[in-house]
Parts: structure tokens; sequence; C-alpha cells
């Protein structure tokens, strides 16, 4: 993983995976994505047309005819240039305007197909993988995985040879993107592929701990997330996943320890200008780490 996946990753996942290990108490300054369109926990995973019509709903009259007429524009033009130029607008309105995820990583992501170059296409797949893998809606994440993988899935018929890509790629199984009888270990044999060929690949060996993790594989996701402590000591999220890790498996001992090690390091890198933590994230760890010593 390079320095830019890196700060991506902190910036993006980081407040999320802390709400998830420790629960919300008040917002999060660091917290800067808009907000993903929420599902009841148990319904079917869910298509683009319902997702657009519940995001619809947050949208004022006026925004809302814009956003309609745009969408008409786009399915009745022949031109590819057109389709995507109206896209990219649809995907600032819903950023900007509205601060609606889905819609906005959508059409980020169709006017990356469009388009069909390899950057824009790893750009808006990075993006819905990145939420899928914040996400505890397992309707919602198997969404975006299965959004994820069709683009994934382009940008290597561009560059098959892309590591970066292949780990993404792989990540979309685990998340609910296999189809029906496509084993998820695919995406597991995918990532695997890459990290045997290059032990040193952080991004991969975090991708390997979080999918260990999803299957509650706990020996396994240790062993991955401690080899990128070990490669990437900056690596906030590593070292997040790691204790919580400990902590899901029961060795109160162990998670306290690592949880220690994260304050340390959000601290240093605070002090080093790399990472900003919110008013009240350290106070939280703190906190949690007392209810486990208890």
């Amino acid at each position: 993983m390079n320095k830019p996946q890196v700060i991506f990753i902190v910036s993006a996942i980081f407040g999320t995976i802390l709400l998830f290990a420790l629960g919300r108490t008040v917002p999060l300054k660091s917290e800067k994505k808009p907000v993903p369109v929420k599902m009841q926990t148990g319904q079917e995973a869910m298509e683009f047309p319902g997702l657009l019509q519940l995001s619809k709903k947050r949208l004022s009259p006026t925004l809302l005819k814009t956003v309609d007429s745009l969408e008409k524009i786009a399915a009745a033009s022949p031109e590819k240039d057109l389709k995507i130029q109206i896209y990219r607008q649809l995907s600032r309105l819903w950023m900007d305007s509205a601060g609606v995820f889905v819609p906005f990583a959508k059409y980020t992501a169709e006017a990356a197909k469009l388009e069909n170059s390899e950057k824009s296409l790893n750009f808006a797949a990075q993006l819905l993988l990145s939420e899928a893998l914040s996400l505890q809606e397992k309707p919602l994440q198997a969404w975006m995985a299965r959004e994820a993988r069709t683009v994934f899935e382009q940008s290597l018929a561009i560059n098959s040879g892309n590591d970066s890509t292949k780990i993404g790629l792989g990540a979309c199984y685990f998340l609910g993107a296999a189809n029906e009888g496509e084993p998820p270990m695919k995406g597991v044999f995918l990532i695997r592929e890459v990290a045997e060929r290059d032990p040193g690949n952080a991004y991969a060996q975090w991708m390997l701990g979080v999918g260990a993790a999803e299957s509650g594989q706990w020996e396994k996701a240790v062993e991955r997330f401690r080899k990128v402590y070990s490669l990437e000591p900056d690596n906030l999220d590593a070292l997040l996943r790691l204790a919580n890790v400990y902590e899901q498996s029961g060795n109160k001992n162990e998670a306290v320890r690592w949880y220690r090690v994260l304050i340390e390091q959000i601290r240093r890198l605070e002090k080093e200008h790399k990472f900003q933590p919110g008013p009240d994230m350290i106070r939280r760890l703190e906190e949690h780490i007392k209810s486990l010593e208890n």
C-alpha cells in the first residue's frame, strides 16, 4: 500500500471503524464523507433504483427537479461524452448539495465506466469499496461491493497486472459481491496471490486481515494486522482493527495493550501534523480501555 492509499484509508474509514468498535456518542469532526442511505436489518440487498428513490426523499423540491431533469437527459442521449458530463454533474450535486453517498458513488462509477480509463475506474471502485468496508448494514454493503466489483473488473481488463486492483476485486467477494454458486473464498485467493508473491504489500496483508475478521477467524486476522503494523506503524486503521479483533476474540489484555499503542500513535501523528483526531476520540478510547480493565 503506498502512502496515498494509507492516507485515504485512515481518513475515509478510521472514524467509522472507531464508531463500529466503540459505539457512537457524539459526531466526530474527522467524519467528512456523506452519509449512506440506511436499510432495515434483514432486508434483501436493494438495487440502485430503490436506493435512488430513498435518496431523493432527502432533496428539496428545487434540487429534485434538477436531478430528475438531468437523469432524463442522460437516459435519452446516445452521446457518450454528454452522458459522462451529466453523470459527473449528478455526482457533484449529490455530494455537494445533498451529501448522500449512494447516488454520488453510483454516478461517479457510471461516468468512469463510460470514460474507461484505468485511473478513473480505480478511483470510483475504491470509493465504493472504502464505503463498503465501513458499513455494518450488510445489504447495503453487498450492493456497494457488487457495484465496485464491476468497476474493478473493467479496470483489470485494461491493466491485468495492477495488484491494488486485484486486491480490491478480491475484497468485493467477501463483502457480498459473489454471484450465486460463486465461492466468497475466490476473493481471498485473489488477494493471497498478491500477498504470497509480495509479502511486503501491506494493502494485501490488511485486506486479508479484514477478510479473516469478517469470517471470525481471529488468529488469522491478528497475524495479518500485526504484519501490517510491522510494515506501516502509522496505519491507524490496522491498529484499531487489531485491538478490536483481540477484544472480539475475548483476549482483553491484548486488546487493552493495542488500544494503548493506538492512542500513542494518534498522539504522535497529531504532533507531526499527519492526523487530526476528533475532539473526543482519545477520550473515548481511554474510556473503552477502562471498561475492558474493569
